[in-house]
C-alpha cells in the first residue's frame, strides 16, 4: 500500500510539472508583457491543459482506488493529446518553444512512464 500510494504522488507531482511548463510554453509563446494570446491556435491547447488540471485535481478528491485510477487514465490521456496537438502543429508556438522543449519532454516521458506504472501497480489482484 505504501509503494502505491508513493507512486500516485510521484505520477500527480510528474503530470503537474508537465502542464506546468506546457502552460509557460503557451503564454510565453505571445511575446512579453502581451498576457495570454486566445486565438484559434492556442485555445485547444488551453483547453486541454484545463481539462488536465482538473483531472489532477480531481485525483485528490477521490477516495476509492479505482477512481483514482481512472483520474489517472484521464489525465494520461490529456497528456498524450496535447502532444499529439504540437505534433500536428493545431496549438502553436513561436520560439518560446525552444526554451521549454526539454522541460516538456523530460516530463512528458516521466508522467507517462510513471502513469502507466502507476496503473499497473494499482490494478486489482484477481
Amino acid at each position: 500500500m505504501k509503494q502505491t500510494r508513493f507512486k500516485y504522488y510521484m505520477t500527480v507531482t510528474f503530470m503537474s510539472f508537465y502542464m506546468l511548463s506546457c502552460l509557460f510554453a503557451l503564454v510565453f509563446a505571445t511575446g512579453v508583457g502581451n498576457g495570454l494570446k486566445l486565438d484559434d491556435n492556442q485555445i485547444l491547447g488551453y483547453l486541454d491543459l484545463a481539462f488536465l488540471s482538473i483531472s489532477i485535481i480531481a485525483t485528490f478528491f477521490m477516495k476509492r482506488q479505482k477512481m483514482k485510477r481512472y483520474c489517472i487514465f484521464a489525465c494520461l490521456l490529456f497528456l498524450v493529446l496535447f502532444l499529439l496537438l504540437m505534433f500536428a502543429n493545431i496549438v502553436s508556438f513561436n520560439e518560446a518553444v525552444f526554451i521549454f522543449v526539454i522541460p516538456i519532454w523530460i516530463s512528458a516521458f516521466l508522467a507517462g512512464y510513471s502513469g502507466i506504472y502507476y496503473l499497473v501497480a494499482s490494478r486489482e489482484k484477481n
